[in-house]
């Protein structure tokens, strides 16, 4: 992702940026996984199940919630010691676009993935994400 792109997405983010939990560190991540979410307390659950089931060493998981409650931030937090997770607080992005764009913004990793909150991550997708970039490290 290039700097110009970082930069207008930074600018154009509100300022609460902060995550609620910070899951273990690692090595700066090959890969972040961006989840938006609003009301996702049902899916939640199966969508970081499935990731942490993957070898996720070098992937950074960001979760971006909009939900007036804390249930879905509560069902995240509890994957912390699992996952590289962070949990954003964010109910001034309505969109799924919104919060993905600030998830890209916030990514420490140079690519970027998208999984929908009732989405799961198929087995094997961490292997064929990390061959893909390796086959092509500057694809945007």
């Amino acid at each position: 992702m290039s700097q110009e792109w970082r930069h207008f997405l930074r600018a154009n983010s509100a300022e609460a940026n902060t995550p609620i939990n910070v899951g273990p560190n690692a090595s700066a991540p090959w890969l972040t996984v961006i989840i938006p979410s609003y009301r996702g307390e049902q899916w939640i659950a199966s969508a970081l199940t499935s990731l942490a089931a993957e070898p996720t060493d070098g992937i950074e998981v960001l979760v971006i919630d909009s939900s007036p409650t804390p249930a879905t931030r509560s069902i995240a937090q509890g994957y912390s010691d699992r996952l590289r997770l962070k949990v954003f607080e964010r109910c001034d992005l309505q969109s799924w676009q919104q919060k993905t764009n600030f998830g890209v913004a916030s990514a420490e990793s140079s690519h970027v993935c998208w999984l929908g909150v009732d989405d799961v991550w198929f087995p094997g997708r961490a292997l064929a994400a990390r061959a893909w970039i390796a086959a092509a490290p500057n694809a945007a």
